[in-house]
């Protein structure tokens, strides 16, 4: 046999054992003590083998060309994986969200960063996509409490799948561990996944060795496995989304809802966490010196909604914060327009300053004195006129809540 082949052969198995070596290197070093991966996955800086060129060089021909190849395997140690991570943008979480608890909101955003850790495949995963999940199952963990470590209380348990009121009929899965029947299933927490779901899908996102459906790390964690399925998905692509939403629920209709949510949440921005004077949270600046409405009015046109207003004053109505000067309605053509909830939502992260919100659309947040109220039940009188405009009212003191106008007139 010729020496440059027997060269090239001892080459060959040479340099297959050291990219073995190395990819050994890069695992280790890439996992930490939790099993969490490594920003870069890349440990201390290691010796390469520079000799390796030289001996490529000396063979000459089409060996260079091979050589070479495998040498930028050995030399760029992670390149590939880095190319498969240049599209995955994470986006981060507002400090807060009117209406979703800051347990909650801080699960959704870990799930997001820590997507790939549970679909290595699976890109474009945000924290709103998983808060448009929540929101249509569990309405943000509305009237339970979460506690520090995400453990929900009182268990979320939706009904007995018991093939009535268009439910499929499940036998029990889970000796009843999960759900507390022992006869059939019932999807459970936050995120209401099916026990025999959750026993394929469930992952301990707080990492106290449980994964558990009623804890709202494990199950924004099983949400992320859910959506992104076992093949590559890009969630960044709205037919993918889709898709991935249809899997979660297959319905039409709940696709839509989702991904109404998905919109709503990704367009409320980032809400700061303390005011200071003359701003307001996500840093709109508020207009000083000038009356209520003027004030309201200023802080909405730095919204980037679209709107009109109007309505202000009106000193005929009697009983109203219009009366006062101290009221603004917001419109656009059409009742129930989603740009109504938009700026319906808008305000909602503002809640605290406000004296009232009104806007009876799907969706609607409304809000009496700073705090989130049942529009229904405090607003009962007023429902059917609140579907085509957002009435939001504001006294001085109010505005001052969160740091609006400290020099503002009634």
């Amino acid at each position: 046999m010729a020496a440059p082949v027997i060269a090239a052969q001892v080459l060959k198995s040479s340099v297959g054992k050291m990219v073995k070596k190395a990819a050994v290197r890069r695992a280790r070093a890439s996992v930490g003590r939790r099993g969490r991966r490594s920003p870069d996955g890349d440990g201390e800086k290691k010796k390469r083998p520079w000799w390796l060129l030289a001996i490529v060089m000396v063979l000459g021909g089409n060996y260079l060309i091979i050589g070479v190849v495998l040498l930028v395997v050995v030399l760029i140690p992670g390149a590939s994986s880095l190319a498969g991570r240049q599209g995955d943008t994470i986006v981060p979480a507002p400090s807060a969200v009117t209406g979703i608890p800051a347990v909650l909101l801080d699960a959704y955003a870990q799930a997001a960063r820590n997507a790939q850790r549970y679909a290595p495949t699976c890109t474009g995963m945000t924290w709103s996509i998983l808060a448009g999940i929540g929101q249509i199952e569990s309405g943000q963990v509305a009237g339970h409490q979460i506690a520090a470590d995400g453990q929900v209380t009182p268990a979320i348990l939706g009904p007995r799948l018991d093939g009535t009121n268009g439910t499929a009929r499940i036998v029990d899965t889970d000796g009843g561990r999960w759900d507390g029947d022992t006869a059939l299933d019932r999807a459970v927490g936050p995120m209401q996944f099916i026990p025999g779901s959750w026993a394929s899908m469930g992952r301990d996102g707080n990492d106290d060795g449980v994964a558990d459906p009623n804890n709202v790390y494990d199950a924004t964690a099983a949400t992320v496995v859910h959506l992104c399925g076992r093949g590559p998905t890009n969630l960044a692509d709205r037919s993918q989304l889709s898709r991935a939403i249809f899997s979660y629920n297959a319905s039409d209709e709940y696709v839509a809802n989702v991904l109404h949510w998905i919109d709503i949440f990704r367009s409320l921005g980032a809400a700061a966490g303390a005011a200071t004077p003359g701003t307001v949270p996500g840093g709109v600046p508020a207009p000083r010196g000038t009356n209520t409405t003027d004030t309201i009015i200023g802080i909405m046109a730095k919204s980037g909604v679209p709107y009109v207003v109007t309505s202000t004053v009106r000193p005929e109505d009697t009983g109203s914060y219009h009366s006062l000067g101290q009221a603004v309605d917001f419109a656009l053509a059409g009742a129930d327009n989603p740009q109504l909830l938009a700026i319906n939502q808008y305000w909602a992260r503002y809640a605290a300053g406000l004296s009232e919100l009104i806007y009876t659309g799907p969706g609607g947040t409304c809000v009496k004195d700073g705090m989130v109220v049942s529009c229904a039940g405090v607003y009962a009188k007023v429902v059917a006129e609140h579907h085509n405009h957002v009435h939001v009212a504001a006294t001085p003191d109010m505005l001052r809540r969160i740091g609006v106008g400290t020099d503002v007139e009634s």
